[in-house]
């Protein structure tokens, strides 16, 4: 059974779609700003259509429906102010055949494991045991009542999560952290039109930020900021949302002289942020920003060109090779992915912009 609220929320979801749908002018600015491929190809009648018929997608639009990372470059282009990602996840939804590596990702959660194994089998890439043992006191539990919350969601575990928790512990020793399974974002259910899990996600969010009652929640990862964003939207929650980017640069921290450096700032974490990257160092050091085609390299499962969006991945490593001395990047998540992608041929040292500054920024003021 559905638990109450979750069923208010999906009813908002609907409710939501069916106004964006009627107040649609097809002036098309949406899919002409899109990264995702065969964007171009889209015609906004069809998916209209397709929309309404309560239909599978099929062809170049389901395949761009897959496409789709959910970046919000679509409801930021409308003029209208539509909730034009909301529309693909309803179509995502309806998409019973995914791809594979889709599949081979969400097939762990189908396995009968306690919430501390499911975490070691998902993420091949942990922190070291004494820093996996003082996260694992955190997972999953509610913290007390605090003004600044740290939200890490289902990435506590990383090694860049341990961090940016020490950093944020170091400027704010009130600060709580929270994450875990049960806390987790929800954001693979959303990215993929699984809008039922994803709200009872939400839903249990919200009751947790109710007991917690911040004022500001610190959001390392595109899928924290997704998450805090629904639940303040969906739920009325009255605290700000802030990028760790964002929360850095409000702390005045002297770099001094730093080595030159490559940035790769996540388009969706700097959409959120309305800051890039670069700007925190770019008085210290020579400043390189990679990519900036929009593409975001951790939608392993949402690029039917590039199935696990490989391509994107190395072409990022091989330009920060080339113009610094090492890659700082903003989401957490993302500095995950990229690490794995790092083979002898383009080997360069990867950090999370909390890595970083923990690295160097203590020997650049000695």
């Amino acid at each position: 059974m559905i638990p109450l609220s979750t069923k208010k929320t999906l009813q908002i979801h609907k409710e939501r779609i069916e106004n964006d749908k009627n107040n649609c002018t097809l002036c098309h600015h949406c899919l002409e700003i899109c990264p995702a491929s065969l964007s171009d190809v889209v015609n906004m009648n069809e998916f209209l259509f397709v929309l309404d018929s309560k239909n599978e997608p099929r062809g170049p639009l389901k395949r761009f429906i897959l496409n789709c990372s959910q970046c919000g470059l679509c409801s930021d282009a409308c003029p209208r102010g539509n909730r034009f990602d909301m529309m693909v996840r309803e179509l995502k939804g309806r998409i019973r055949e995914k791809p594979a590596s889709y599949i081979a990702g969400t097939a762990l959660k189908k396995q009968k494991l306690t919430f501390s194994e499911n975490f070691q089998c998902k993420a091949k890439y942990f922190a070291n045991k004494k820093q996996l043992k003082e996260l694992m006191k955190y997972l999953d539990k509610i913290p007390p009542r605090t003004k600044i919350l740290f939200y890490a969601g289902e990435h506590i575990l990383l090694p860049t999560s341990h961090a940016q928790w020490e950093l944020v512990k170091q400027y704010a020793p009130d600060a709580q952290i929270m994450g875990g399974l049960k806390l987790a974002s929800g954001y693979d259910f959303l990215v993929q039109g699984d809008i039922k899990r994803a709200s009872h996600q939400f839903d249990v969010l919200a009751s947790a930020l109710k007991r917690v009652d911040p004022k500001i929640v610190i959001v390392p990862s595109v899928a924290a900021f997704h998450a805090m964003s629904e639940v303040a939207y969906m739920h009325h929650k009255p605290f700000k949302i802030m990028t760790l980017t964002e929360w850095i640069q409000k702390q005045d921290i002297p770099f001094g002289k730093l080595p030159p450096i490559a940035i790769y700032h996540n388009p969706m974490m700097m959409k959120m942020c309305g800051m890039n990257l670069g700007e925190l160092f770019v008085k210290s050091t020579r400043v390189t920003d990679v990519d900036k085609n929009g593409n975001c390299p951790t939608m392993e499962y949402n690029y039917d060109e590039d199935n696990h969006n490989l391509t994107l991945r190395h072409n990022i490593i091989a330009q920060a090779k080339e113009n610094g001395e090492c890659l700082v990047v903003d989401c957490a998540y993302t500095a995950e992915i990229l690490k794995q992608a790092v083979t002898k041929e383009n080997k360069i040292r990867i950090y999370d912009v909390a890595s970083f500054i923990k690295k160097h920024v203590g020997d650049s003021n000695d």
